[in-house]
Formats: C-alpha cells, sequence, structure tokens
C-alpha cells in the first residue's frame, strides 16, 4: 500500500528524486500488487499498481475524529484530519479488492482506536497531545490542519534528530513560524551533533523561545497552554518514544509522562 511518497533520510540518498527512486523500486521489484490513489503518476503507472479515487463528500473533523461519506456510505473515525481518512480509505479499498467484506472492513475501521504517539491526547479533557510528526510534510500536514480548524491557538514544542538530514530545519521553521502562536524549540534526538547548532538552526523570529532540556520545554509549554485560552498544545517529534539520544548516551524520557506530570 502506498498512499504517498514524500521525503526522508536525504543524510543517505542525499537527492529527492534519489530517495524516491529507490522506494518505487522497492514496490515494484517486491510487490505483487500495489495499492494507490489516483494522481500519483509515478506509482499508477506501474504494471503492479491498482488505482482508488480518494474523494470524499460531506467531511466533518475536529482535534479527535473525522466524519465523511466515501462511495455513499457514511463513515465515523476516532482518527483527525484528512490526510488519516486518506490512510483508512486506501486500506478500506485493499481490503475490499482482497475480498474482505464491505460492512465488516468498515464497522472494524470505525472501532481503531488513536495509536499510541499519533495525534494521541495525553489526558481525557485536556487539548494537549503527543505527535510522532518528524518529516516536513507530517509536519506540516499535522499544524495545517489544526489551523484550518480555525479554533485554537497552536502552542507547539518542536526539535530536530541530531545526525540526520539537515535540510528539513528550516522547513519546520517556516511552518511552525506560519501555523503556530507559540513555538518552543528543544532537544530531540540530538544525538552526536551539536545541540546549540540544532536549536539554532531551527530558532525562528518573534513567537519561538528556545529552551534545550525538553523536560523544562513541556514544563513551560503546558504552563502557556494553561494561560492562553483557546490553545492547543502539540508536542511534536517523539510521539510514544520513551528515551532521549545526547552525546551517544540514551536516556529515560517520555513526552507523554512528563506532559501528565505538568498536567496533574
Amino acid at each position: 500500500i502506498i498512499n504517498k511518497i514524500t521525503v526522508d533520510h536525504l543524510d543517505y540518498h542525499k537527492t529527492k528524486s534519489e530517495y524516491r527512486r529507490v522506494k518505487l523500486e522497492f514496490a515494484k521489484d517486491k510487490a505483487e500488487k500495489i495499492y494507490t490513489f489516483y494522481g500519483y503518476r509515478e506509482i499508477k503507472k506501474l504494471d503492479n499498481a491498482i488505482v482508488f479515487s480518494k474523494k470524499v463528500k460531506d467531511y466533518y473533523g475536529n482535534l479527535y475524529s473525522s466524519d465523511f461519506i466515501y462511495n455513499h456510505k457514511r463513515f465515523a473515525l476516532y482518527w483527525p484530519f484528512k490526510y488519516n481518512v486518506e490512510n483508512f480509505l486506501i486500506c478500506y479499498n485493499a481490503l475490499l479488492t482482497e475480498g474482505f467484506k464491505e460492512e465488516k472492513i468498515r464497522l472494524n475501521m470505525m472501532n481503531i482506536p488513536i495509536i499510541p504517539g499519533r495525534m494521541e491526547m495525553v489526558k481525557p479533557g485536556e487539548n494537549v497531545f503527543i505527535d510522532y510528526a518528524h518529516t516536513y510534510p507530517a509536519l506540516n500536514s499535522l499544524l495545517k490542519s489544526v489551523a484550518k480548524l480555525r479554533k485554537y491557538r497552536i502552542i507547539a514544542i518542536c526539535g530536530a534528530g541530531g545526525n540526520r538530514d539537515k535540510s528539513k530545519r528550516k522547513m519546520y521553521r517556516k511552518s511552525l513560524a506560519k501555523y503556530a502562536s507559540k513555538v518552543i524549540i528543544t532537544d530531540d534526538n540530538p544525538r552526536n551533533e551539536d545541540e546549540e547548532e540544532i536549536l539554532n538552526e531551527l530558532k525562528g523570529k518573534e513567537h519561538f523561545i528556545v529552551i534545550k532540556d525538553r523536560k523544562e520545554a513541556i514544563e513551560e509549554g503546558v504552563k502557556l497552554y494553561k494561560s492562553t485560552s483557546s490553545s492547543v498544545l502539540i508536542i511534536i517529534g517523539k510521539g510514544d518514544e520513551d528515551y532521549q539520544i545526547i552525546k551517544g548516551k540514551t536516556f529515560r524520557f517520555s513526552d507523554r509522562e512528563e506532559a501528565i506530570r505538568c498536567l496533574s
């Protein structure tokens, strides 16, 4: 199943075109069938591609769920935002094609809970979320989707992994500056790279602040969330991970646990 090919791991592949070429080669050579949506030319022209429509009607979503009509059937999912709807629909279509019963697929899909670390609300009743977005397309889609709701002031906590593709950092900065009301830049697995250099590459102007220690960054983020009306706090980049890698050493650390502690 290929919903979308974006770009990642440029520290290894060097160019976007090479990354896409390798990913398509994997699909072409290893997969008996490739399920995809209309619009992805490189994929749908492959001999083993099976292509579906992703057009939905009457879409309604919030921070917690999505509701829409697809092929004259109504769906209600415990997953927010259209990019998650697309993920579900390509699986739905693939399972239909493989012979599974439509009603069973649809009912099971509507009972799938949020995956830990994927726009996960850390405490019931609080608009504080952790999300694993760690590529520019994922980060931008997340922030853009929340901003589209036009109900919340976005407070974002974000870093960038060390010894990885550096080119995405300026794109992170651009997206954070565009969509977030307040941005806290912090460590996110700096590994063996200079922490200050990473933070400086991410830092924008005006509504950006830098708090290197991720624990302190979350503490400040929760304070801002509590003191800002109609706000949502999104802690980005690590999701369900329970560690930090700093100067080659791995330490126990959980965004979820820290956020819950600060909210208590």
